[in-house]
């Protein structure tokens, strides 16, 4: 493998029961991963076992990426998690990056200022990027007491060994 400087990896999932909402704001949000393709960067796919028609949509629109990886199981974000690992280490990568798949690219450059902002500050180790609803904020407080009000959201903790 050549030598890169940040590896994006990409988990998807669409099951054959996914609501159709979600289907098309992952396949509104993949292509828009394009943005931060450059020279520099390795950037793939990994897809947990979705069915045929996602299989199918990945191939006829994500070209631009490096590698898609097709799993025969969902291994929830913890196979892309070790496939970022292994690239990294395979190419020197200095940066890695974890994107859940229905997540758009908007500014291409935060990247950019993502490196600065980690070189400026040698006591941070990482970044981390989440979505979030201000309206439902109460949604995204590990804390919470209310653990009812969380079961929709995916609060993904998994990320988090990574920087240990």
């Amino acid at each position: 493998m050549k030598a890169v400087k940040h590896v994006i990896g990409v988990v998807t999932y669409i099951g054959e029961n996914t609501s159709e909402e979600r289907v098309n704001n992952v396949r509104k949000s993949l292509p828009t991963i394009q943005k931060l393709k450059t020279k520099d960067n390795f950037v793939f796919i990994w897809d947990n076992n979705s069915c045929g028609s996602h299989k199918s949509f990945l191939r006829e629109n994500c070209g631009f990426v490096d590698a898609v990886f097709f799993s025969t199981k969902n291994l929830y974000d913890f196979a892309s998690m070790h496939c970022i690992s292994e690239i990294a280490k395979a190419t020197g990568a200095e940066y890695i990056t974890s994107v859940e798949d229905d997540m758009s690219v908007f500014n291409e450059d935060a990247i950019k200022e993502c490196y600065s902002f980690l070189k400026d500050n040698n006591d941070c180790q990482h970044v981390k990027l989440i979505k979030f609803d201000y309206m439902n904020r109460h949604l995204y407080d590990k804390m919470s007491t209310y653990p009812e009000d969380r079961k929709s959201t995916r609060l993904n903790s998994s990320h988090e060994w990574i920087s240990r």
